[in-house]
């Protein structure tokens, strides 16, 4: 069995109801977070079932090394190198999405790869995998380190997300994607592969 998917660096608060089970995923590979979807099929990792005695909110781990799962514990404030002893190393099985690129090919425009060791670009979004929760990589001599990979909609993309991916607003970021690939349309339901990032201390 590998480590589970680190998905998020801050837990997800859900307005649970009386006498209501949820399936927490356990392994990071849900696109329907922080609940179960069936994704961890054959990675030896089985969701986690939380009754709700009350109806309130409550905060569900989005790190996936809570001690208290399925609830968060503060796990996520743990530093980055930690993330590194827990999911550093591509598993030898297929208990994750396989990569589709290799990770130095995940930010390569000059502009962003400026933004990025600015610290104003923490996120690249891709069709596929290109590296895994944990890994370094180098962009003009600054290191930095993959800290979430997640699915996304495209329809769920905002402006702080098309900041954090380096452009002034999501109008901007559509524009620019589009006239970057010829013939692609934006649609709303296309899940693309988020994978987060930060400078490596």
């Amino acid at each position: 069995m590998n480590p589970p998917m680190r998905v998020s660096n801050s837990p997800y608060a859900i307005a649970v109801e009386e006498g209501k089970k949820y399936f927490w995923c356990a392994c990071g590979l849900s696109a329907n977070q922080p609940f179960c979807d069936g994704s961890h099929t054959g990675t030896g990792i089985a969701p986690v079932k939380y009754e709700a005695q009350d109806s309130k909110t409550v905060y569900f781990c989005g790190c996936k090394v809570s001690q208290k799962q399925p609830l968060c514990d503060g796990s996520h404030n743990l530093p980055v190198q930690a993330i590194d002893a827990m999911a550093a190393t591509e598993p030898a099985d297929d208990s994750r999405p396989k990569k589709t690129c290799s990770i130095d090919r995940l930010v390569t425009q000059p502009k962003l790869v400026a933004s990025a060791k600015a610290g104003i670009k923490t996120q690249q979004r891709r069709d596929g995998v290109y590296g895994w929760v944990g890994e370094d990589f180098e962009l003009d001599g600054v290191m930095f380190v993959v800290t979430s990979l997640t699915r996304q909609r495209l329809g769920d993309m905002t402006d702080a997300d098309a900041r954090a991916e380096g452009f002034p607003d999501l109008a901007m970021y559509k524009d620019i994607i589009l006239r970057m690939h010829t013939g692609m349309t934006w649609e709303e339901d296309h899940l693309v592969w988020l994978h987060s990032f930060a400078i490596k201390a």
